[in-house]
């Protein structure tokens, strides 16, 4: 059954003919089932590019399944062809008919070499074979989402040609929970938490019955699934450039983020356009995460980076540092490590993460998800001799004159009033900088103590089970 992606089907369904789309996620997240979905019963021809290949052998590649794709003897297989202008006219004999037929180019940048002349090669193919047709459509789909951005969606040959740019994201936890109906309430926040919302990801856990167990075999088992992802998927989207696994490595290390002086100092790579397009690339794929503060203007030397892929911290904290004993074929790893202090505080971290993500269920709960607002982290350096430094991870400061501060815990045993004095600091801090009512909520996996409850100290408590 497919689940989720209700609002990209809808894009993709409701596309009129003739029409250009771009899709576009990280690798895993389901581009490629998601259009499969909303072209089951029409006519469509599927061409996927080859990873790390060359012009010639992706033209090569894509007349084999174009001839794969029609009955035998519908077209004269030319393998000698070396120029996409020819290549693509081999089509023309087959979208004759006044069927409607789809076009998707599947991992795109692959087979465009990550260069702009098969774009303008399509378009010149789209304008002059296609639109006069009017029952052509193409779908660009790739992985490489600044590739995408810049190449395709951004291009001066594609100008005014896309209909329709359709993002695929990760899961959010809802869709999770029908994605894994089995998984209980913590298994199912610990598969956000430390997989993220990547249907494989999650596909591949589910089959072995249990998250746990899952991630023992395919994490800390030499050769698992999970062991060599890491490599994997940075070269298959930034091939062998070292600067970017350094960026990843030295924001691990740091919770809070770093600017990007910061980075630039710590990986030693020159600040300035070098530095910004090696950010812009691991921010387009969903592997690191910009924040300025919220009342501050995008272009603030407060702006700070953070590492947000769930899969990625989790690889960084636990499986990396164990590699040795993995390939030494040690057992019950994971089952160790699961037991320590520092396994507890990391999950305590990784959730506060998956809430920012959820920003849009918690203020649903809360009830003004129809008040604009504006949402996100609200932090200061430390200054010297004067203030410490603060960090608040979840503020929404709304339109109808409050400010809703949210703290997040993920703990067994039960929240106790000792939470209110490490609230109340964050409070004063944004006390003196606004007069507008400040409301203090409370998300945890555990229950709050019958003292904290009375205190009505929270405007309210959420149980993370209102997330799914």
């Amino acid at each position: 059954m497919f689940i989720g992606r209700e609002e990209e089907l809808a894009n993709l369904k409701s596309l009129h003919f003739p029409f250009i789309a771009a899709v576009y996620g990280r690798r895993r997240v389901g581009k490629t089932s998601t259009i499969r979905q909303a072209l089951l019963g029409k006519k469509a021809f599927f061409f996927e590019g080859l990873e790390n290949q060359s012009k010639g052998l992706q033209i090569k590649n894509f007349l084999i399944q174009l001839s794969q794709q029609l009955p035998l003897g519908t077209i004269d297989l030319n393998l000698e062809i070396k120029d996409w202008h020819t290549a693509l006219l081999q089509l023309l004999p087959v979208l004759n008919d006044k069927k409607k037929i789809t076009l998707v180019f599947d991992e795109f940048q692959w087979m465009a070499n990550y260069q702009s002349e098969l774009v303008s090669v399509l378009k010149m193919f789209y304008d002059h074979y296609l639109v006069p047709k009017k029952n052509i459509g193409i779908i660009l789909c790739g992985s490489i989402a600044s590739f995408m951005i810049k190449k395709v969606i951004k291009s001066s040959a594609l100008f005014g040609r896309i209909n329709q740019v359709v993002t695929i994201n990760p899961f959010v936890l809802a869709e999770t929970q029908k994605f894994l109906p089995t998984f209980g309430e913590k298994e199912l926040l610990e598969t956000q938490m430390l997989l993220g919302g990547i249907p494989l990801y999650q596909l591949l856990v589910k089959e072995h019955g249990a998250l746990y167990q899952g991630i023992e075999k395919l994490a800390f088992t030499k050769d698992g699934f999970f062991e060599l992802e890491f490599d994997r998927i940075f070269t298959s989207h930034f091939g062998k450039n070292p600067n970017y696994k350094k960026i990843i490595e030295v924001l691990h290390q740091s919770e809070c983020g770093l600017a990007q002086d910061e980075i630039s100092c710590s990986c030693e790579i020159s600040k300035g356009g070098m530095l910004s397009e090696l950010l812009f690339n691991l921010e387009s794929a969903a592997f690191i995460k910009s924040y300025v503060p919220i009342d501050k203007n995008i272009n603030s030397k407060l702006k700070k980076y953070r590492l947000t892929d769930a899969f990625i911290k989790f690889y960084l904290a636990f499986i990396l540092p164990n590699k040795k004993i993995i390939n030494a074929g040690n057992r019950d790893i994971f089952k160790k490590i699961a037991q320590k202090i520092s396994f507890q505080s990391y999950l305590g971290k990784a959730f506060e993460l998956m809430c920012m993500e959820q920003h849009l269920k918690i203020a649903s709960i809360l009830g003004f998800s129809g008040i604009e607002y504006l949402v996100g982290p609200y932090f200061r350096k430390e200054q010297k001799g004067k203030s410490a430094g603060v960090q608040i991870d979840l503020l929404f400061d709304r339109a109808d004159n409050v400010i809703t501060i949210c703290e997040m815990k993920y703990r067994c045993e039960k929240q106790g009033t000792a939470i209110i004095d490490e609230m109340e600091k964050k409070v004063e801090v944004i006390r003196q900088t606004t007069k507008k009512t400040i409301h203090k909520v409370l998300i945890t996996t555990s229950e709050p103590t019958k003292e904290l409850k009375k205190s009505s100290y929270f405007f309210k408590i959420i149980p993370a089970s209102e997330l799914i």
